[in-house]
């Protein structure tokens, strides 16, 4: 699924680092890769700063296992050289908002 998620990396960067580290972040509630399963829907990196367009299973998904994912995310990507800051957005998720301001 990598391959289909729309990448936007400054010229001659190459965002390799940053799809295997999404590629270890686990849906704690289907213990399968977030890229797997194809729930980054793109990537931005800016000035050190990468935001990040996910989706998960659902709407309802668990709120618990929205956040968990979240967090997993900004930790991962945290660990990149180059990224300073992530920016998560969750969409259609009903509690996108909180769990987003809690991940900041």
């Amino acid at each position: 699924m990598r391959d289909n998620v729309p990448c936007e990396f400054p010229a001659g960067y190459d965002g390799t680092a940053i799809l295997d580290r999404l590629a270890q972040v686990l849906d704690p509630e289907l213990d399968e890769s977030i890229l797997d399963l194809g729930f980054v829907r793109s990537l931005q990196l800016r000035s050190g700063h990468c935001q990040r367009r996910a989706a998960t299973a659902d709407e309802l998904c668990a709120v618990n296992f929205a956040y968990l994912m979240a967090e997993d995310i900004r930790r991962a990507l945290l660990m990149v050289e180059g990224v300073r800051r992530v920016t998560i957005r969750l969409g259609d998720h009903c509690a996108a908002e909180e769990i987003e301001a809690a991940v900041k």
